[in-house]
């Protein structure tokens, strides 16, 4: 009966056996509520054999390759920012190995005599150097720092993945990366900075709009995740992060990236289908 209801439905799922019990699998984790809700009632309507024994997994462990492989553009941006991120060590070095650093800065980057020379948005333009205006998310300082954002981007970006698609979750960190770094820009001019906190502010705004506007589509991230985003945000204005950390906070960034994400999460519930995959 169970196995019919859910044909019906169009959950895609499949049954394992392990011992004596049944494992049923379904594809989308977003399901496993649904399957769950519809098993307890069957089971107390009495229409399931009493040995039958199901346990309901988005996944098992033995396929966790398989489930990196349902977040093809959120775990592609993640290795990619791992990468890039030995560029980051450029910072410290004397031997020539800024000149890493210095392709993925928002502007063109020099050294003399010791200290940083910034180029100008206009070189960029001149340069045809375009693809600076996304490659500052690559740039991390630190472990702390990459680790933070990865977690975030992984977090919300697979959610978003999940149920609006690559392809959208794709535009969603592009046009929140060119967002922030022209915020930051037009905030503190030519300065070095960097990470992928901006994106993060992109996708966590994203997903507040879209979850509100959608509510039977949500991200189903806790109302404290937005509340904490916008202390964080009101917090860096204040100054009291910068005193805090060693070097200033991205607060354009921040606030660009944020900006960008509220804009296509209207934009995107308002229009189009969940995934357009």
């Amino acid at each position: 009966m169970l196995m019919r209801v859910l044909s019906q439905m169009q959950i895609v799922y499949r049954i394992n056996y392990q011992d004596d019990r049944q494992i049923l699998m379904v594809e989308r984790e977003e399901d496993v509520d649904n399957v769950r809700e519809i098993f307890e009632q069957l089971n107390r309507e009495g229409m399931l054999p009493e040995r039958n024994q199901i346990s309901l997994y988005p996944t098992s462990t033995g396929e966790f390759v398989r489930t990196l492989r349902r977040y093809p553009a959120t775990l592609s941006l993640v290795v990619m920012t791992l990468i890039f991120f030995p560029a980051t060590f450029g910072l410290s070095s004397s031997d020539g190995s800024l000149l890493w650093l210095s392709r993925l800065t928002f502007v063109p980057l020099a050294e003399l005599g010791g200290s940083p020379i910034f180029g100008t948005l206009a070189d960029v333009f001149e340069s045809g150097q375009f693809w600076r205006l996304l490659t500052p998310m690559f740039i991390h300082f630190g472990i702390l720092h990459i680790v933070f954002n990865l977690l975030w981007v992984w977090e919300v970006g697979r959610r978003i993945e999940v149920i609006c698609g690559a392809q959208r979750l794709l535009m969603l960190v592009l046009v929140s990366s060119l967002s922030a770094n022209i915020m930051q820009y037009l905030f503190t001019g030519p300065s070095l900075y960097g990470g992928m906190s901006g994106v993060v502010f992109g996708l966590l705004g994203y997903g507040f709009v879209w979850s509100r506007m959608r509510p039977r589509e949500s991200l189903r991230l806790p109302d404290g995740i937005y509340i904490a985003m916008l202390v964080l945000l009101l917090v860096g204005f204040s100054g009291m992060l910068d005193l805090a950390m060693v070097g200033a906070v991205a607060n354009g960034a921040h606030l660009g990236g944020l900006l960008a994400g509220l804009l296509l999460g209207g934009v995107s519930a308002l229009g189009g289908t969940s995934d357009p995959r």
